[in-house]
This record gives C-alpha cells, structure tokens and sequence, in this order.
C-alpha cells in the first residue's frame, strides 16, 4: 500500500495563491411578475433535463460509440428545436444546464441508468462580470438582471472582490436568495502569533491544545416540537391539496431557520480559531472511511457536520493568511501526550490514564496537544 501524504495548505496552495473564489449571500423581494418568470425558467429546466436524459437513452440503444463527443456538439441544439420554450430563457442559463448535465453524466460508463431527476429550484447566470446596482437606502438596494430587471436585494454586506464569477438564484420555500461567486485576493496580514492543534470529536466538536471546548450545536428545543407538531398534522393531509402544501412549507420554514442557526454557529467558531492563531494544525481524517463502520457512527458524524467545519476552517484559513497543517491520525488518541506510551481506550473512555508517567486528562484534550506536537516536530 502507498503511504497517504500529509502536507501543509499553504505548500498546496503556493501556485494558487493569488486566486480564492468565495460566495456571498443576499435575499431579495421579486415582484410578482418577476416570480411568475422565474418559476417558468424552473419549469423549463426541468423539461430540458427529461429531454437529455431521454435523447441520452437514444443515443445508448443505437450504441454510439463517441457518446459524450455527440452530446458536447449537438445538445444545445437539439434542446432548442425540441423545447421551444427555450427562447423565453437567456441562453447562458441553458449552457450551464448542459455543462452540469454533461458533468454529472460524465462519471458512468453507462451514463442515462443513474442519473437521479432534477427539481431545478435554483439556476446560474454564468455571464454576469460586473453588477448594475442602484442605492434604494442604507439596507436595501435594486440589482438589474437581465430579462429580469431590477430587483429588490437586502444588501447587508459589502463585496471585497476582484471579478464576479457568476451568479445564483436559488428558492427555499417562499423565500428567494442570490449567491454572488467572487474572486478575491487573500489578505497578507495576519497579527495572530501561535498554532494550535484542533481534535474533532463526536462527544465534544471540537478541543484545541490550549484547554478549549468547543461543544456541538443544539437546536432551539421550541422548533424541534413545533416541526414534530406540523408533522403529525401532515400524516392526516392528502398530499397535493392545498392545506398539505401549505404545512409543509411551514415545515420547511422552520429547518431552514435551524440549518442558518448551525451555519453561523461553525461560522463563529472557524473565525475565532483562525483570528487567535497564525497556525492551525489539524488530523488528516478519512470521514468517508470512518463512516462505513458503522452505521451509528456516520449518523453521529453526519449530525455533526464535520465537512462543514473543514470546509469553514479551510477557505478562512486561506484567506486570513493563517497556516493550515493536515497531520497523521494515526494513535493521536492513544499515545500518552507526556511520555509517549501507548493507552489502549476504548470509544466509551472519555479520561486518559497513563500507568507510566500518571497523566491524568480528557482523552481530547490529550488527543488535541498530540496533534500540535506532531505538526511542530514530526512524528512522537
């Protein structure tokens, strides 16, 4: 077997350096016409997906040897004579739909039996370089989209970006939200001085060397009973009426407000790590791997998110000029973090107790100050 390499981000990063892509959000107010048109274009989209994967089965059948070469030449084309539809969307809409179409076929040898149906509640515009926006007052402001017009968008934060990459439209329930992907130039400056080993863990989401516990979110126990409420009165709805609809929009409403909370929540705990230090060192973990254990397991780390707080702590780091270290996982938790013995612990040992120098701490806690020693010396 190879041995997995473990590296520093900012090595990996070294020819990327000047390119970071991050994505701001905004919720706008559409006017009624301006929903009626949107809410066509998803109708659309999804008409288009049922003809590619229909012409894709075609295609399968008469055994075509350059399939993907025949999709890339001819599926914009064939879209717009089978769908006349098409002519009341911009055409970059429908190029990003064939371009992540192609991608997600891309990856089967036999690509139209494992392509799941889309319901299209979000699209890109992936021509827009720059934004016409006219000031409304200090928290508002119109954005002129094409084919759209102008649109009212609540503009809580500025844009500190180079170019704008392009921009999405997503609906979650009633509500509609843009996300502006920009190119930004990281920050140089970092006063933070000290590095710090982070272990993520199930029981607490993350301990650092430095003694600090970070415990998981826990949702407002008021909307978990008001969602298990609504769900109850759902079961006794016929799906499609009126009332069915109306509840589980409600239902929505109410995970979407404890998804934002978790979100900012790891928000707040990434800034603090990567503003207090100039390095972050961190164990290499295999999430996927770990998960295939059991199926208790990957409900627990799911649950978590820890893909989440990588990613947070990962992109900040980046654009904070912090140092971000991947370290060997390998016996972080076992080994004595004082003389280096190994400690047999099961997952229900929550205390570390070594028979030869005495230790006596939390196994995390232990677990955290290997990782720094590991990242700053090498191997223990």
């Amino acid at each position: 077997m190879k041995k997995r390499k473990y590296y520093s981000t900012k090595n990996k990063r070294n020819k990327k350096r000047n390119r970071l892509f991050l994505t701001y959000k905004f919720r706008i107010y559409p006017t009624a016409e301006q929903q009626q048109k949107m809410n066509l274009w998803f109708f659309i989209l999804r008409r288009n997906f049922r003809l590619l994967v229909d012409w894709l089965h075609y295609l399968y059948r008469k055994k075509k040897k350059d399939i993907y070469r025949t999709f890339d030449q001819f599926a914009k084309k064939y879209l717009l004579e089978h769908n006349p539809l098409c002519d009341l969307i911009p055409s970059e809409v429908i190029d990003w739909q064939v371009k992540e179409f192609r991608s997600q076929i891309s990856k089967y040898i036999k690509p139209s039996s494992c392509i799941s149906y889309r319901k299209y509640r979000s699209f890109v515009f992936p021509a827009i370089r720059y934004l016409d926006i006219h000031k409304r007052n200090s928290r508002f402001v119109d954005i002129n989209f094409p084919m759209l017009g102008r649109i009212k968008t609540r503009f809580h934060r500025q844009l500190k970006c180079k170019t704008i990459v392009n921009v999405k439209f997503t609906k979650i329930s009633k509500h509609w939200y843009i996300h502006i992907l920009c190119s930004v130039k990281p920050s140089h400056k970092n006063n933070a001085v000290g590095s710090v080993g982070v272990d993520i863990g199930i029981k607490n989401l993350i301990t650092t060397s430095d003694g600090k516990v970070f415990k998981p979110f826990v949702p407002d126990i008021r909307l978990l009973v008001k969602i298990k409420k609504l769900e109850k009165q759902l079961m006794r709805k016929s799906p499609g009426s009126s009332n069915y609809i109306k509840l589980k929009e409600k239902i929505m409403k109410l995970r979407c407000k404890i998804y934002n909370a978790e979100v900012d929540y790891y928000h707040k705990i990434t800034a603090s790590l990567v503003n207090k230090n100039k390095k972050i060192l961190l164990e290499h973990l295999n999430i996927a791997e770990m998960g295939n254990r059991s199926s208790a397991i990957r409900q627990l780390i799911q649950r978590r998110r820890w893909h989440l707080l990588l990613h947070h702590i990962e992109y900040k780091s980046v654009r904070d000029n912090c140092q971000l270290v991947w370290v060997d996982p390998a016996y972080t938790t076992q080994l004595c973090s004082m003389c280096g013995a190994k400690v047999y612990k099961r997952l229900s040992d929550r205390i570390h107790i070594c028979p030869f120098c005495g230790l006596e701490i939390d196994r995390d806690f232990n677990a955290a100050i290997n990782i720094r020693q590991r990242g700053i010396f090498g191997n223990i």
